[in-house]
């Protein structure tokens, strides 16, 4: 049985290619499902909203500016800086 995960995307320049990639890359071991009340957010630079989720959630940063991600606002971050 695959397992159904609960996922959020917000603050990307397009919230859309990346629930796609996400769901592309991962449909084969999870049923990801686009939830209000997420596991898993997966958060962009352009905005805060990933902050109306609360601290609940597992937040994902993902990235293609040249940032630091901060963790103590992000459990994990994909980009491409070197830490």
């Amino acid at each position: 049985m695959i397992k159904t995960i609960k996922i959020a995307f917000c603050g990307q320049w397009s919230n859309q290619y990346y629930q796609d990639y996400f769901t592309q890359i991962l449909a084969e071991s999870v049923k990801l499902e686009i939830n209000d009340t997420p596991d898993f957010v997966v958060c962009g630079c352009y905005n805060n909203d990933f902050l109306q989720y609360g601290d609940h959630p597992i937040r994902i940063y993902t990235y293609t500016e040249n940032v630091v991600p901060d963790f103590n606002l992000f459990d994990y971050a994909i980009g491409f800086n070197d830490i």
